[in-house]
């Protein structure tokens, strides 16, 4: 929505954590070892063009996820140095690729599927359809997604989907059954491959 060519890597299978695994050393922790596979099955494929951009995640926590893109140039190394440049996301990148638009849009977009998945996670064990569940899920991110790429508005859009998942069939209401945890890394909790769905 700021001009610039992006797509999405294909979801992650087998091959990818295989891939991560060979050029790991099993000391890594599972995110990195996932999107190290994501990287090496990129350029195994060839689907790239030089000067293109793998964007890594980033952050000023105290996980160092802010160091991935140095494993990922060593690992670069080994596959013979491909004409990609590997860049954190911290915010002062961001703002400097995307300006401040693309960051708000950025923003109201994380904030938008954030909460919106947590919804649909607090709700899907009551879903009688959980499959049909599932995809009007799928279908509202896609929808939310394609409005900010469109640059347009999303609140209505947003109401819409929580009130389309709300009014989804359920056996009960958030609250009736005992909560139970999950601890780990969030990458693990939210991608359904990493976690084994």
């Amino acid at each position: 929505s700021v001009g610039r060519p992006a797509r999405l890597l294909p979801p992650l299978d087998e091959e990818t954590v295989r891939l991560g695994e060979q050029y790991c050393n099993g000391q890594e922790c599972h995110p990195f070892v996932i999107m190290t596979g994501e990287l090496a099955r990129l350029v195994r494929s060839g689907a790239y063009a030089p000067g293109d951009i793998f964007l890594s995640p980033g952050g000023t926590t105290a996980c160092l996820i802010r160091l991935y893109p140095m494993g990922h140039n060593l690992m670069l190394d080994k596959l013979g140095n491909p004409p990609i440049s590997i860049q954190n996301s911290d915010p002062d990148l961001l703002g400097e690729v995307v300006g401040f638009a693309g960051k708000r849009r950025l923003y109201e977009g994380l904030v938008a599927i954030d909460t919106f998945y947590t919804f649909h996670r607090r709700l899907r064990a009551y879903a009688r359809d959980v499959s049909l569940f599932d995809e009007l899920y799928e279908h509202w991110v896609d929808r939310i997604c394609a409005g900010l790429t469109r640059r347009k508005p999303i609140d209505k859009l947003v109401t819409q989907a929580f009130g389309d998942l709300w009014n989804q069939s359920h056996d009960g209401r958030p609250g009736d059954r005992p909560v139970v945890g999950v601890t780990g890394d969030l990458y693990t909790r939210i991608v359904p491959f990493a976690n084994a769905n």
